[in-house]
């Protein structure tokens, strides 16, 4: 992948799954973070695709594969979104949320729109 080689630790998907108890914070690649505080798992910005793009096929591509897959994730209660960025904001990692044991919660500004 471009020339990047160094190896990716993998967490322990599952205890991240059963984890109710220990703060945590696992980054899975780019700006997505899985954030478990008090038995909440709250995901940060999520974007596990290919390409930070609004179609399949256009640049920017990612240069290393995320930590974590979607699948992997324990049940997420709360999707934070930064902004508006399709490197921030993935339309499939937002919908495969969704459809996975229920909608989590997502807190998102009204606007960003300056003044």
């Amino acid at each position: 992948m471009n020339g990047y080689h160094f190896p990716m630790a993998h967490p322990d998907v599952a205890w991240l799954k059963a984890n109710r108890s220990v703060n945590t914070l696992t980054w899975i690649g780019h700006a997505t973070a899985l954030l478990q505080i008090d038995g909440v798992n709250i995901l940060c910005d999520p974007m596990v695709s290919e390409r930070a793009s609004p179609v399949s096929f256009a640049e920017p591509k990612r240069k290393v594969p995320p930590g974590l897959m979607l699948d992997e994730l324990p049940h997420i209660d709360i999707v934070l979104i930064s902004h508006n960025h399709y490197d921030h904001l993935d339309k499939p990692s937002v919908e495969a949320n969704v459809q996975a044991g229920g909608p989590p919660r997502f807190p998102v500004p009204l606007s960003a729109r300056p003044g």
